[in-house]
């Protein structure tokens, strides 16, 4: 389903089914099956960004593009911590029993925070950060087969996603054409929709984006 979000709903993915959002910038969240996330924030104004998010529970990944001033914020809650990103590749986790929360950072960097605890800590690229009680912490390093699988799942996710959107346009423009009687429009778009279904790449797409 192709619908817009706003501040205050709530998203909730049930067993076996999964939901990926794209943010105006151009950010990919995606939401593995059991999880519920709250759209806290999205404000968009004076070129100043601010978005909030609460993971209850469940996983997430995410590609998120570098802010675009200072002043701008995304941040991410959960029951037990608070973190806050600036173009980055991630993998999080909340246990719906306990609150446990892991991240994982594959690009970029985000600053982690127990919910109770006063210290912040950067969790670099490759390494990962978890927090149960909501007041210590354990941080350390990921291992690199661990760190490709997960990059090279986000990209797919966002590859999958663009394909999506690119084949929606192309039934929407091939609509139009059949109701004004355009067929050498509508043979054309049919052909694009064929290549749409045969792509394997971003390289492919950005291609077909330009016919």
């Amino acid at each position: 389903l192709n619908m817009q979000i706003a501040s205050g709903d709530r998203i909730r993915t049930k067993f076996t089914s999964k939901c990926e959002l794209k943010l105006a910038d151009g950010s990919v969240i995606h939401l593995d099956e059991n999880t519920v996330m709250d759209i806290e924030q999205i404000l968009s104004e004076n070129e100043k960004d601010s978005s909030a998010f609460k993971v209850w529970w469940g996983s997430i990944k995410g590609r998120f593009e570098r802010l675009r001033t200072k002043d701008s914020s995304l941040t991410f809650h959960t029951p037990t911590a608070v973190m806050g990103l600036r173009g980055t590749v991630i993998d999080l986790s909340v246990d719906k029993k306990t609150g446990k929360t892991n991240i994982k950072v594959m690009e970029g960097k985000v600053s982690f925070r127990p919910v109770s605890g006063e210290e912040e800590i950067d969790v670099q690229a490759g390494e990962f950060a978890e927090t149960e009680d909501g007041k210590s912490y354990t941080k350390g390093k990921m291992g690199e087969d661990e760190q490709k699988k997960i990059l090279e799942e986000t990209k797919y996710d966002v590859f999958l996603m663009e394909k999506k959107e690119l084949m929606n346009r192309v039934l929407e423009l091939e609509d139009l054409a059949k109701k004004l009687g355009l067929d050498k429009l509508e043979k054309a778009l049919g052909e694009i929709k064929r290549k749409i279904n045969k792509a394997e790449t971003e390289e492919e797409l950005l291609s077909l984006k330009k016919e």
